[in-house]
């Protein structure tokens, strides 16, 4: 649900905003794309899960997903997946299924801001 000031939206989704699926949906791409890694599933994927639903646009998405990252990284005991943020690209995939455009703007993003080679789908 968009915030609302009375019944005026406040946020209006524009050609730029992608809407990520929703928790249900967010959860079932990621652990089709994602790797199959136990403590991801359970430490990582719900820092992503709790913006599921939710308008971003490929800027908002790229540093969610490198807040997620950080948070990840941090946490205690440390993370058995250390590499977690070489999947990235795959993330953003499984982020955008309805928005092509966009998720190749977003992973243009990261791969400016993460230094990462062009892989391929």
């Amino acid at each position: 649900m968009e915030p609302m000031f009375g019944s005026i939206p406040v946020f209006k989704e524009s050609p730029d905003t992608l809407r990520l699926p929703d928790e249900k949906e967010m959860r079932e791409r990621l652990f089709e794309r994602g790797p199959d890694s136990t403590d991801l599933r359970e430490r990582f994927y719900p820092l992503l899960l709790r913006k599921g639903g939710q308008s971003l646009t490929p800027d908002g998405l790229v540093l969610l997903l490198s807040s997620a990252l950080d948070e990840y990284s941090r946490m205690q005991p440390p993370p058995s997946v250390s590499n977690a943020g070489e999947f990235a690209e795959e993330y953003i995939r499984a982020l955008t299924p309805r928005a092509k455009d966009l998720r190749e703007k977003t992973i243009t993003h990261w791969r400016v801001l993460y230094g990462k080679q062009e892989t391929t789908e």
